[in-house]
């Protein structure tokens, strides 16, 4: 949800040309949007949502577009994930294994087996080339040592 606020706020200020102070009232706005729902439960998210909505008329039209179409019919189950902690915050299994959320680019590479499969592949051969560099200067400097 929240890469999609950030799209939706870039692709509308691309293609109606918003820049300067416009632009920027736009991002903190919808920074504002996202930190409804970064809250330790459903309670303060809906309070926080509910302050946010209280200046209704200054929320840019594309945010309100994104909450009348979808955050007003799916916010429960947006934040659920905040009271009970069998539900994941987010439902891709690979970004929970590794405990944070990857921009769109590095999801895509999990999706199919064999990006998975190429993208620890490079992290085995990554962390094995480090480990055997420090292994090596290692074994130098205790060779070093005994002299």
């Amino acid at each position: 949800m929240f890469q999609t606020i950030h799209h939706k706020s870039k692709v509308y200020c691309i293609r109606n040309k918003i820049n300067g102070k416009e632009r920027d009232y736009i991002y903190e706005n919808a920074q504002e949007l996202k930190d409804c729902f970064r809250q330790n439960s459903t309670k303060e998210a809906i309070e926080h949502f509910k302050l946010y909505l209280q200046n209704y008329r200054a929320i840019p039209v594309v945010l309100k577009d994104f909450i009348r179409k979808h955050i007003i019919n799916h916010f429960h189950g947006y934040v659920q994930h905040l009271d009970d902690e069998n539900i994941e915050k987010t439902s891709n299994k690979v970004e929970n294994y590794y405990r944070q959320t990857n921009p769109e680019i590095i999801k895509k590479l999990y999706k199919t087996k064999n990006g998975i499969l190429t993208f620890l592949d490079y992290q085995n051969e990554n962390w094995t080339e480090k480990h055997l560099k420090i292994k090596f200067y290692r074994l130098k400097d205790l060779k070093k040592n005994r002299k």
